[in-house]
């Protein structure tokens, strides 16, 4: 039995935006935690919680691609697709990426 395979490209969000998200969530929680350390009651302290680990998530999820490279990006050991924008990437956090590189390569000899 043959199986085909081909490649999925994958388009990654904008690692900028979320990178400011990320720092964004994390900052805020100090902040609180330093202007009004005993405010919110139980609503406060499970925001104050549960803000930084989103802002964690979030940051997990950047990667950086240079030009002639591309990641391949797995979810839980299945191809999800190829990502070859440059720049700083966003991408599901649960997703393994792995890096691998476009240079071509030959050799130019004498014959």
């Amino acid at each position: 039995m043959r199986h085909s395979t081909s490649e999925r490209e994958l388009r990654s969000n904008d690692g900028y935006l979320a990178a400011v998200i990320g720092v964004l969530l994390i900052a805020g929680t100090v902040v609180s935690f330093v202007l009004a350390p005993g405010a919110g009651g139980a609503w406060g302290v499970g925001l104050r919680v549960l803000l930084p680990l989103a802002g964690v998530f979030i940051l997990v999820g950047l990667y950086m691609l240079q030009p002639n490279q591309a990641a391949i990006l797995n979810l839980f050991g299945r191809y999800a697709g190829t990502d070859r924008t440059e720049g700083l990437r966003w991408a599901n956090p649960l997703y393994v990426k792995r890096k691998i590189s476009l240079r071509a390569r030959n050799l130019n000899m004498p014959t």
